[in-house]
């Protein structure tokens, strides 16, 4: 599974699971990218930048334990091909809470409705 973080600014970057830590290699405009086997984010992942204490992964799919918990890869889930910065001109700006977004409150009650959101323009 490749992971990917941007830290444009950092020196190192480490993807910590348990008491291993894999260093990340740097990519142009900032990211930092690293192949791992599922198998080793099996029991959640966080990501440590120039030393400092690990953190979860922003772009985190899951967190089941919170936004200050370890991150944790959905099975079959991989990282998108190139991303294209819109100019804010053209940036559409939502934002949703899960919680109220729906009567169940759910991301799986969320997702049911991207379509939608997709059709607005978001």
């Amino acid at each position: 599974m490749i992971l990917k973080v941007w830290a444009p600014a950092a020196k190192s970057v480490e993807l910590v699971t348990g008491v291993e830590r894999r260093g990340l290699q740097p990519l142009p405009q900032g990211d930092w990218q690293i192949d791992v086997p599922e198998a080793a984010l099996a029991d959640g992942y966080k990501y440590s930048i120039d030393g400092g204490m690990p953190v979860p992964d922003p772009r985190s799919a899951w967190q089941p334990q919170g936004v200050h918990g370890a991150s944790y890869a959905l099975p079959g889930l991989r990282s998108p091909g190139v991303f294209e910065v819109k100019g804010l001109e053209q940036a559409v700006i939502y934002e949703l809470h899960v919680g109220t977004f729906t009567p169940a409150g759910t991301y799986v009650a969320a997702r049911e409705k991207l379509a939608h959101l997709s059709s607005l323009g978001v």
